[in-house]
This record gives C-alpha cells, sequence and structure tokens, in this order.
C-alpha cells in the first residue's frame, strides 16, 4: 500500500512538472505582450504632451532618429548610443538585442553633451527637451524622413512594433507593409506590424 502512495505521489510530481513547462515557455512568450501598456492613437495624438512633442521635432533641422531605450538612462540619437548617466557613447550597432546598445554605449567617455552632439550639428538642449517630452508620452523612438515622422512605442525584433507616423501626403500600405494602417486624424495613421 505504501508503494502504491508513494507512486501516486511521483506520478503526481511528474504530471505537474510536465505541465508546468509549457505553461512557463507560454508565459515567456506572451508575458511581455500582456505587459506591454496598450496605447490609445487617437487620444495620445490629442493630448498636450504629445502635441508639445511634435512641436518639437517639426522643428528640428537634420536629425533623423531620437530612441529612449528600455533602461531610461540610454538614448540614441542620429547613430550614437549614449548613456547619460555615464557620460558615455558609442556608434549605434546594425541590429541586436538592447544588451547590445548598452555595450556599445559605454566605450567612450564625453564630457558635455552639447559639445559630443555639436560635433553632429545637433542642438542638445532640444534634444534634451525631445527626450524628456518622449518619456511624458512613452514614445521610444522617432524616426524622421522626407515623406514621414514615425513615432513608435512598441519596437521589438520579437513582438514587432507600432506606433503612428504624421504625413502630409496621403498615405499607402502598399509601401510600407504594415499589418494594420489606418487613418486616425488629419495626417496622422496607427500602424503595427
Amino acid at each position: 500500500m505504501q508503494f502504491f502512495i508513494q507512486l501516486i505521489k511521483a506520478l503526481g510530481i511528474g504530471l505537474l512538472t510536465l505541465l508546468s513547462i509549457p505553461v512557463f515557455f507560454a508565459l515567456l512568450i506572451f508575458l511581455p505582450e500582456l505587459c506591454t501598456r496598450k496605447t490609445d492613437s487617437a487620444t495620445l495624438i490629442k493630448s498636450e504632451s504629445f502635441q508639445h512633442l511634435h512641436h518639437l521635432i517639426t522643428q528640428l533641422d537634420s536629425t533623423k532618429n531620437i530612441a529612449v531605450l528600455p533602461k531610461n538612462e540610454y538614448i540614441v540619437v542620429d547613430g550614437l548610443v549614449i548613456n547619460l548617466e555615464k557620460r558615455t557613447f558609442g556608434n549605434e550597432p546594425d541590429l541586436g538585442f538592447y544588451q547590445t546598445y548598452y555595450d556599445e554605449a559605454n566605450r567612450n567617455k564625453f564630457s558635455r553633451l552639447d559639445s559630443l552632439l555639436q560635433q553632429r550639428n545637433i542642438d542638445s538642449a532640444r534634444v534634451s527637451r525631445i527626450i524628456t517630452a518622449m518619456k511624458t508620452t512613452d514614445i521610444a523612438d522617432i524616426a524622421i524622413n522626407k515623406q514621414a515622422i514615425f513615432y513608435r512605442w512598441k519596437v521589438s525584433a520579437m513582438y514587432g512594433e507600432e506606433g503612428f507616423l504624421y504625413s502630409k501626403k496621403k498615405v499607402s500600405n502598399d509601401s510600407l507593409h504594415y499589418n494594420v494602417l489606418e487613418n486616425i486624424a488629419p495626417d496622422f495613421y496607427h500602424f503595427a506590424r
């Protein structure tokens, strides 16, 4: 009898272990998506904080990209990855996980952000205001080209990207290839892939 009780306990523990492994992997895959803050594009666009950010962005001359990485002390400005806390920087990697960006950002020392960005004709005071506004609105990445400004709050190689774009020209999904592209306000389009 004792043997059967031990056998049932062992089978129960084995079954519980077998069932917990797929649940664990499912959590690893889906938990980041479930924990991501859902952003209502139409509401965000109308907010005062976003309007302030958009105004700052439209005043830029030549800046092409500004990003705030998940560790908020790290930013990317036109090919430079910068650790604001340690006052270090490096070149933006072609692609990679965030750790690659963090490692690159810790390569070289700088004394003042304005002198570092001035070498690229970038106004550090304006970038600082933009970074602050991005953190307020939860915008993680801004990319600027001649046709549009892309504001992204989700940027992930595993989970895709989501945000909205601003363009004075009518935007068609034929050239952009997003899973979702919808006009949500004059000149603003919500996108996701």
